[in-house]
């Protein structure tokens, strides 16, 4: 990784492959990528970042604070107990993404760096990213249905707008969702979207 004088102020991350299938007809090959895509690799990038930040403080530093703001964008999926229906890979991976970096969050919490933007539930309507998911027996086949528009899609203008002021905020964890009482609702009681 090329740095520029260690001047690194912020880096996001927005990775995301969707996946449609039904959960016994999933391959461990699509598990593995989808968690490959969703939570290993911003994981592993910022596992970098921060150990090249380690190696470049001052001798007898033992803990570094973050010079650097993270700034993850994860899903509903990642934070309810119930996942949408047909992603169950997809689901898993972005739990564990919004876990890996909890977790970093309380190594670092004296600096406040990491901020953990969820968004909600068809929050926005990326056409595309239906027709690309890929299916449980492969993940190189891919879903090739588009997902319907809801009314309540907000553009992806928008939701970046959204996640840059989220993650400008002295907060560690904003979520962006329109139907904000239900969210709350299955957050803290899943049973009820059951």
């Amino acid at each position: 990784m090329q740095w520029a004088n260690n001047k690194i102020h912020v880096v996001i991350y927005n990775a995301g492959l969707c996946q449609r299938a039904v959960w016994h007809d999933i391959e461990p090959e699509a598990d593995i990528e989808c968690f490959k895509v969703n939570a290993l690799g911003q994981t592993n990038i910022a596992r970098h970042i921060v150990r090249h930040l380690e190696r470049s403080a001052p001798i007898g530093t033992k803990n570094i604070s973050l010079p650097i703001r993270f700034i993850v964008v994860s899903s509903l999926a990642g934070i309810m107990g119930v996942p949408p229906p047909f992603s169950a890979s997809y689901s898993a991976a972005k739990v564990a993404l919004t876990s890996y970096f909890r977790s970093l969050q309380g190594e670092f919490s004296k600096c406040g760096g990491i901020k953990v933007v969820i968004c909600g539930v068809n929050l926005l309507h990326p056409l595309e990213n239906s027709t690309t998911a890929f299916t449980g027996d492969s993940p190189n086949r891919l879903y090739g249905e588009e997902m319907q528009k809801i009314s309540w899609h907000l553009t992806a203008e928008r939701c970046s707008e959204l996640i840059l002021l989220a993650g400008s905020k002295a907060v560690s964890e904003c979520w962006i969702e329109r139907q904000q009482a239900i969210f709350y609702l299955t957050a803290c009681y899943p049973p009820l979207a059951r």
